[in-house]
C-alpha cells in the first residue's frame, strides 16, 4: 500500500514534506533559546 501511494504521490509528496519540514525546523530555530 505504502509503495502504491509513494508512485502515485511520490512528487507532490517530497515537496509537501520537505516544505513542512523547513518550516518546522525554522520554527524551531526561532523559538528554541540560544544557550542551552
Amino acid at each position: 500500500i505504502f509503495s502504491l501511494v509513494l508512485q502515485v504521490y511520490a512528487l507532490p509528496a517530497v515537496f509537501v514534506t520537505g516544505g513542512v519540514i523547513m518550516l518546522a525546523m525554522a520554527w524551531f530555530a526561532r523559538h528554541i533559546p540560544r544557550r542551552l
